[in-house]
C-alpha cells in the first residue's frame, strides 16, 4: 500500500497536478463567454475538450520534467520506461480526443490542436528548445492563454465556421476564411489570460538569469535586461486590467465584470513584492498568485454576468 501511495505521490509531482488550474482558467473564460455572448453551450464537445486540455497539459508537463531531469542529472520521478509509458499513454488519449473533437467540430480544431501539441513538445525538446530562447513567454501565453479559450468558444459557437474560422479542401485547393473582427474580440478577451500566463514564465526566467546564461539558456530577460523585464512584468498586469475595461466597453462581457478591477490593489501588492525581490525560492510564487487573483476575479464576474443576463 505504501508503494502505491508513493507512486501516486510521485505521479502528482511528475504531472505537477497543482498547476493544472492554469490550463483550466482560460477554459472557464471561454465557457463564460459562450454562455453570455453566444447563448449556448454544447455539453458533449465541451466535456471532451476539457478532458483533452487537462491531459494535454499533463503530457507537456511530464515531457518537460522528463527532459529536465535527464539534462540536469536529477533524480527522475520514474524509470525511463514508466515515464515514457505515462507520457505516451496520456498524450495518446489527448490526441484521440482531439481527433474526435475534429470530427465533431471541424478542421480548425485540428489545426489549433496541432499548434498546441507542437509548441508543447518543442518547448523543452529538440536542439533548440523554446524554453531556452526569448520566445518562451510568447509560446506559453498563446498556447495556454489564447488557444484554449479559442477552442472552448469555437466548439460552442452555433455557426462556428461563419463566426470564427472555416477551413475546407476544394480539390487541390486549401481554402481558409476567417472572421477577423470576431477573432480580434476573442484576442482582447483572452489578453489577460495571455499576459498573466506569459508573466509566470517571465518571472521564472527573471529569477533564473544568473544560472541560465552559463547553461546556454538565453531567455527574454537575458536580451532585454533585468530592469526592462521587471517593467514588462508590471506592464503586463496593468494591460490585463485595461483589457478587462475594454471588453466591457465593447459589450463582450457584462458590466459587472468591472468589479474584477477590485482585485487590482491585491494583485499590485504582489507585483511590487516580486519586483522588489525577484528570488525563485522566495517570490516566484507571487506570479502565480497574481495570475489567480486577476483571472479568477475576471472569471467569477463573468459568470455573475451570465446569471444577471438570464434573470434581468
Amino acid at each position: 500500500m505504501s508503494q502505491t501511495e508513493n507512486g501516486f505521490s510521485r505521479w502528482i509531482k511528475f504531472v505537477e497536478l497543482s498547476t493544472k488550474l492554469i490550463s483550466v482558467t482560460p477554459f472557464l473564460l471561454g465557457v463564460a463567454f459562450s454562455l453570455y455572448m453566444l447563448g449556448s453551450l454544447q455539453a458533449g464537445p465541451t466535456i471532451i475538450l476539457f478532458i483533452a486540455v487537462v491531459l494535454w497539459d499533463m503530457t507537456v508537463t511530464m515531457i518537460n520534467n522528463f527532459i529536465d531531469k535527464r539534462r540536469e542529472g536529477g533524480t527522475p520521478h520514474f524509470t525511463t520506461g514508466v515515464s515514457l509509458a505515462l507520457i505516451f499513454g496520456t498524450g495518446g488519449i489527448a490526441m484521440v480526443l482531439g481527433l474526435w473533437l475534429t470530427v465533431l467540430c471541424g478542421l480548425p480544431v485540428l489545426i489549433a490542436g496541432v499548434i498546441c501539441f507542437g509548441i508543447g513538445i518543442l518547448y523543452s525538446f529538440g536542439p533548440i528548445a523554446i524554453s531556452r530562447t526569448p520566445y518562451g513567454e510568447i509560446a506559453s501565453g498563446l498556447t495556454m492563454g489564447f488557444f484554449i479559450l479559442f477552442l472552448t468558444v469555437f466548439v460552442n459557437a452555433p455557426d462556428r465556421a461563419a463566426q470564427y474560422v472555416n477551413i475546407q479542401f476544394d480539390g487541390s485547393m486549401l481554402q481558409i476564411s476567417m472572421h477577423w473582427l470576431n477573432l480580434l474580440y476573442l484576442t482582447l478577451l483572452a489578453l489577460p489570460s495571455i499576459l498573466c500566463t506569459s508573466n509566470i514564465m517571465l518571472a521564472n526566467n527573471i529569477c533564473d538569469m544568473e544560472r541560465d546564461a552559463p547553461n546556454k539558456r538565453y531567455t527574454l530577460p537575458y536580451y532585454i535586461g533585468r530592469e526592462n523585464a521587471l517593467k514588462l512584468f508590471q506592464g503586463s498586469v496593468i494591460l490585463s486590467y485595461i483589457a478587462i475595461v475594454v471588453v466591457v466597453i465593447l459589450g463582450l462581457v457584462h458590466p459587472i465584470s468591472l468589479a474584477a478591477l477590485l482585485t487590482a490593489p491585491l494583485a499590485w501588492k504582489n507585483v511590487r513584492a516580486f519586483v522588489a525581490n525577484p528570488v525563485k525560492s522566495e517570490t516566484f510564487i507571487l506570479s502565480v498568485k497574481i495570475y489567480f487573483i486577476l483571472l479568477f476575479g475576471f472569471v467569477i464576474t463573468m459568470f455573475v454576468g451570465v446569471i444577471l443576463k438570464s434573470v434581468l
